[in-house]
């Protein structure tokens, strides 16, 4: 069984999907900044675990109403479960995610 240590700490911040969000991305991990106003433009199907480091995230997911992760809390969205993440706070949320 094969290994891969992730120096986040060594990698730059790179522009995201959109203008208010940066990543440090290796493969399905992503280590992932949204700042104050972010709203993902469209809804996403992609599954994930998603742990909040700062801040608080709303996830509005499709047919099932909008849930609020808090930094220390963790969810996990099914893959084909569409979803869309914003930032409603005045500071920066940030989350590492891994996606399937």
């Amino acid at each position: 069984m094969g290994h891969q240590l992730i120096a986040f700490d060594k990698l730059d911040w790179q522009p995201g999907n959109h203008p208010l969000e940066t990543k440090k991305n290796v493969g399905s991990v992503t280590l992932l900044r949204f700042e104050p106003s972010f709203e993902d433009p469209s809804w996403c199907p992609n599954g994930h675990i998603i742990h909040v480091i700062a801040g608080s995230l709303e996830l509005s997911i499709e047919d099932h109403g909008t849930i609020t992760v808090s930094a220390g809390n963790a969810c996990t969205i099914d893959a084909g479960t569409r979803h869309q993440a914003r930032n409603v706070e005045d500071h920066t949320v940030e989350m590492f995610i891994v996606s399937s």
